[in-house]
């Protein structure tokens, strides 16, 4: 099986190849602008140097966040794309559950929990449990203390975590350590192999708060 992995929920994207398992190729990229379209050229040459005509891939795996809205819906608009003429199946899955699954084996940690910030006065947090991962949910700035400190035998990372350090830094004395990391295509490959039940199919970008009403 073939798989194309691309995240973009973070200003570093990555794509990769996946063919039964073997990496064939993995690229990282940083965009001006969320919309930039550059990395797609990047993309299409990094298959055809494998020998991989979009047609070839079984299947095209997204990471949907929670992160770069307008960064996900521009690789959920070029996945569609190239996956319109074959047919090939477009899924997602949570870069949350994705990054915290990889931290867990690279930490050799049972629990973790991804942290970002979800503006708005919130943020959000993801936990995974003995390989079991937890979608992310909105927690308001001045509840957060009190939600960390249940996570103190966690392993606590971020794709954010300088803002996230500022954050807690005004309201708790002793923060926990946050490491920074964030989600790849690698991982989110590794994710959609071990947990397909996970795998969204047509998915859309993991938007945590309700949506605005321009008119109100």
């Amino acid at each position: 099986m073939t798989v194309l992995a691309i995240d973009r929920s973070t200003p570093r994207g990555t794509f990769a190849v996946v063919c039964d398992d073997e990496e064939i190729t993995f690229s990282v990229f940083r965009e001006k602008a969320p919309r930039s379209p550059e990395w797609f050229p990047t993309l299409v040459a990094a298959l055809k140097k494998c020998g991989l005509a979009p047609a070839a891939l079984d299947a095209i795996v997204i990471g949907t966040g929670p992160g770069s809205f307008s960064g996900i819906r521009a690789v959920l608009a070029a996945a569609q794309g190239l996956a319109l003429p074959s047919d090939t199946p477009v899924y997602g899955v949570l870069s949350s559950s994705a990054l915290a699954a990889a931290e867990a084996s690279r930490a050799s940690a049972s629990r973790v929990a991804v942290v970002g910030d979800a503006r708005r006065g919130s943020l959000w947090l993801a936990i995974l449990d003995d390989a079991a991962p937890t979608p992310p949910r909105l927690v308001p700035y001045d509840a957060a203390p009190t939600a960390l400190e249940k996570l103190a035998d966690a392993r606590i990372v971020s794709p954010d975590a300088d803002r996230v350090r500022a954050i807690l830094a005004q309201r708790m004395e002793r923060p926990p350590e946050i490491f920074e990391a964030l989600p790849t295509a690698r991982d989110v490959s590794a994710f959609f192999a071990a947990h397909p039940e996970a795998a969204v199919r047509d998915p859309t970008p993991a938007y945590l708060h309700p949506a605005v009403d321009p008119h109100k």
